[in-house]
């Protein structure tokens, strides 16, 4: 028998008797949704960096021009997936008011902080890549 509100609730993600239950995978999804974001971008970035240089401005084919432009479009998707979730999420708070769990709004809250702090990161290493010349360890 559980408690309301005991630590057993809260480890499995809701009340089972109003068909509330949220699965712990899916709101681990949701509240690290803008360090995954971030995460994919940095391999994305740098992977793709690394591959371009290695591929092709090394033997010619391509102009360093082609590396910025690629991390310059990788961020900027970035950006924009993570601008959308934190407005989606917002909405959604929104449309809740105060109807929704405390649960759902501590979730909400902490996924926009997230994401939000992510967006920094992205920036920032967009930012990082762009300022150092491309494939200068390769040449």
């Amino acid at each position: 028998m559980a408690f309301r509100g005991s630590s057993g609730e809260a480890m499995d993600g809701g009340d089972h008797k109003n068909g509330t239950h949220e699965p712990l995978a899916g709101a681990l999804f949701y509240i690290l949704f803008g360090p995954i974001v971030w995460a994919i971008h940095l391999t994305l970035v740098y992977l793709g960096h690394t591959l371009l240089c290695a591929l092709g401005v090394s033997f010619g084919a391509l102009a360093p021009g082609v590396v910025s432009f690629s991390v310059i479009i990788v961020t900027a998707v970035a950006l924009i997936v993570l601008t959308v979730a934190v407005v989606a999420a917002n909405s959604r708070a929104r449309a809740f008011g105060n109807r929704g769990s405390g649960a759902m709004f501590f979730m909400d809250r902490v996924m926009m902080t997230l994401a939000l702090l992510s967006g920094i990161g992205v920036a920032w290493e967009g930012a990082s890549a762009l300022i150092i010349e491309p494939c200068l360890m390769l040449r």
